[in-house]
């Protein structure tokens, strides 16, 4: 029988759990810890971060906290630092969907003058981010969620408001002077839309593809490898225990690290040179006979003894094997058939479209496909409804795909 542990550890190295939980962090330094604590697999299977910038400054007492001014902070060399590693991780999440950064301007400690000069870096910012440097600003999914004195009043700065409001509105710093704070924020929110608009339309007549015209799922940034050995090697993995635990009993703690993340770091043995905790070997197959061995790709589906068979190409040393379909009815191993049937479409062309056609009508369609895996992903039906309805959403317009591109093949 299992032990609890060793089902939570089977549990985090399953993708299913990077790609179905949400993720929040303190402040920019535990997204370097934890992004760097685990596989480049698992970075990419997150979906959902929560970035709360509030406990990025000093807790003064239980009741009030002093924070750090954000202008001085992002401008600063550690701020700025922080930053880039922080969004190299961030831009290695390629299923990111939802990025929200939440800030918490309080009345009690927050003056009017900090919060204008806040939105207007921010409204900076998005206009002269450098596309070819890591930047938070250059993520499609990004939300900035600012929150306005006790009442917790959220302005969300990515979306466009509809309030029109005259620009030269007093912005007081008295208690009072709630309702112009609020108007103050949205007026900029909505210039900040209009601006982000504005560039897109430019880069758009430029024949330049923007990430945030995007509408599925986050655009990979090309960026240079030495970003991320960078953010590696600088990530802070090599503290013992002691160490953190007393860093996080510091008032001036900058973030903590939750427990779970602490006591896997510390197992050097187990980390290797670049931070990664690697993986152990696995079986084959788990219990329900499905492949859990890293699929990189599917080359080929041929039809023999009466059932389908794919061509897997296995991460080393595993190598090239041939597999029952039934088989690769994982996540995993739907999303690599998912990608074998957008690369055939993309085929066009007069040129062999009758070798095509046989071809295409010997395989089973994604309506097929996705009918027979439908017993193994009836328990995510129940768990996750959301993911499920983003499954299904998936294989319908592959079977559209496939329908039209059929069609393209018989008509020519």
């Amino acid at each position: 029988m299992l032990s609890c542990s060793s089902i939570c550890y089977d549990l985090e190295r399953s993708l299913i759990f990077y790609r179905a939980n949400t993720f929040r962090f303190c402040g920019f330094q535990e997204v370097i810890t934890f992004m760097a604590s685990i596989t480049s697999a698992k970075r990419s299977s997150i979906c959902r971060v929560i970035l709360d910038m509030n406990d990025q400054g000093v807790r003064a007492d239980p009741v009030y906290r002093t924070y750090i001014d954000w202008n001085s902070y992002l401008n600063s060399s550690t701020g700025v630092k922080e930053h880039t590693d922080a969004a190299v991780f961030l831009q290695e999440c390629v299923d990111l969907q939802y990025l929200t950064c939440i800030f918490n301007f309080d009345k009690l400690w927050q003056s009017a003058g900090q919060l204008r000069d806040f939105l207007a870096l921010i409204r900076y910012e998005f206009m002269n981010a450098s596309r070819t440097k890591p930047s938070i600003w250059n993520i499609p999914t990004v939300d900035f969620l600012i929150y306005l004195d006790h009442h917790h009043r959220p302005i969300r700065l990515s979306q466009a408001t509809s309030a029109v409001l005259d620009q030269h509105l007093p912005l007081q710093d008295s208690a009072h002077s709630l309702s112009f704070r609020c108007a103050r924020a949205m007026l900029v929110s909505r210039q900040i839309s209009l601006a982000i608009k504005s560039r897109e339309m430019l880069l758009e007549n430029e024949h330049v593809r923007d990430p945030r015209l995007e509408t599925g799922r986050m655009m990979k940034l090309l960026l240079p490898p030495r970003y991320l050995q960078e953010a590696i090697r600088d990530a802070p993995l090599d503290f013992s225990g002691d160490d953190r635990a007393a860093l996080d009993r510091m008032n001036s703690s900058a973030g903590s690290v939750s427990s779970r993340t602490r006591q896997q770091v510390e197992r050097s043995k187990n980390v290797n040179q670049l931070g990664v905790i690697p993986p152990r070997p696995v079986a084959k197959y788990d219990a329900e006979g499905l492949v859990t061995w890293e699929i990189r790709k599917i080359g080929d589906i041929r039809f023999r003894e009466g059932k389908f068979q794919c061509q897997v190409y296995f991460a080393p040393p595993a190598g090239v094997v041939w597999e029952d379909l039934e088989s690769l009815f994982s996540c995993d191993g739907l999303k690599a058939l998912r990608v074998y049937y957008q690369n055939f479409f993309r085929c066009t062309g007069t040129k062999l479209a009758s070798r095509r056609l046989r071809r295409i009508r010997s395989l089973p369609t994604p309506r097929q496909v996705f009918a027979m895996a439908r017993g193994w992903l009836a328990p995510l039906a129940e768990e996750n409804k959301r993911l499920w309805k983003a499954i299904v959403r998936d294989w319908d317009a592959l079977q559209t795909k496939h329908d039209a591109y059929l069609a393209l093949l018989e008509g020519a």
